[in-house]
């Protein structure tokens, strides 16, 4: 792949990763979905035997029409499919949430619940705000846990339209001012 310095240093608009590390993950999603790609254990990707054979026949180009020929890949991204629309905004890295915890807990027992489903990611929201203690107890920790507390919650409910409803829509005009001018000079 031809990618300058620039493109490589591209940054996703959470400014966590790259866009190049963002896509290389989804490449091992997908390829991991349609059983050619597995992964024992965290940052150990190997090649499966399906992948192997896949390898073998030197196929011309492995994309999403070439990933649908797998039955698993198309079972999951059928699931993937039914999951509500992720926002403009959101899709040039969506990493959907596996596992969603409904219960009042504090950030320390959500690690552990985490941990418990051996899991390395997630959302921790409450309507409040979080304490200090709370906001550093999760950098400290090696789970990646992104907090949302209610003011940005109810940001992006109201970003999204979620649990609102528009009362009106309001239109502001202004003079075209090329439209009056002489266009003869």
């Amino acid at each position: 792949m031809a990618v300058t310095d620039d493109e490589a240093a591209e940054l996703i608009p959470s400014g966590r990763i790259t866009v190049l590390q963002c896509r290389a993950h989804w490449v091992r999603t997908y390829l991991s979905k349609a059983g050619l790609l597995e992964s024992p254990r965290r940052n150990l990707h190997v090649i499966t035997g399906k992948g192997r054979d896949v390898l073998a026949a030197k196929a011309e180009r492995i994309d999403i029409r070439f990933l649908d020929t797998f039955e698993s890949f198309r079972d999951w991204r059928v699931r993937a499919s039914s999951e509500p629309a992720v926002p403009e905004s959101c899709r040039k890295c969506r990493r959907p949430l596996r596992q969603l915890f409904l219960r009042p807990m504090n950030p320390i027992r959500f690690v552990g619940s985490l941990t418990g489903e051996g899991a390395n990611k997630g959302v921790f929201v409450t309507t409040l705000d979080f304490s200090r203690e709370a906001t550093t107890y999760v950098v400290r920790v090696q789970h990646r846990i992104r907090l949302i507390n209610g003011q940005r919650l109810a940001a992006l409910m109201i970003q999204y339209g979620v649990g609102g409803r528009v009362r009106g829509t309001y239109t502001i005009q202004t003079v075209d001012e090329d439209c009056f001018s002489d266009s003869t000079g």
